[in-house]
């Protein structure tokens, strides 16, 4: 088996917000999907969310707390909808579906430039079979060795993708 194995997701939490409005005023459902296919598991939108939070605030939320005020008052309700947030308790959405637990969620990293970085904000705890989930600001999922998770939760195995320096 080899490491990392990437899928990239397709928006920003920035680019969800830009989508939903485009598809609301074009009527069309098809951008209503996309939002859905980019928002499939827990990990994924936390790490849209938590992008969505960088946008607004220049830096990640500071404690899982803080993040879920974020979501449940500043998000907007039909982003929510689309993404399948519930509207009531947000305790499972901080919950991985592979290993079921609480996932690590990463305090005030910086918000990057656009496009010059892409930061692990969101990590499984436990993960299953050795290995962890990772979801990216950028975005993306790595599926790595649990090993690693140290290094992802610090920061140290951010991705940039920009000249030496940026973002980091």
């Amino acid at each position: 088996m080899t490491f990392p194995v990437s899928r990239r997701l397709a928006f920003s939490g920035l680019g969800l917000a830009l989508l939903l409005c485009i598809s609301g005023c074009s009527g069309g459902p098809d951008g209503e999907e996309v939002l859905k296919a980019a928002n499939k598991t827990n990990g994924e939108r936390l790490a849209n969310a938590y992008s969505f939070y960088q946008n607004k605030n220049g830096a990640g939320p500071a404690d899982v707390e803080t993040f879920k005020a974020f979501i449940q008052s500043e998000i907007p309700a039909e982003l929510k909808r689309t993404m399948d947030i519930p509207s009531g308790s947000l305790d499972e959405l901080f919950v991985s579906e592979r290993d079921g637990q609480p996932f690590f969620i990463r305090p005030e990293a910086p918000r990057p430039n656009i496009g010059s970085v892409s930061q692990a904000v969101v990590i499984e705890s436990q993960g299953v079979g050795g290995t962890i989930q990772v979801f990216f600001t950028g975005p993306k999922m790595e599926e790595v060795p649990a090993a690693d998770a140290e290094a992802y939760k610090s920061g140290d195995k951010d991705v940039t993708s920009g000249p030496p320096g940026l973002g980091q």
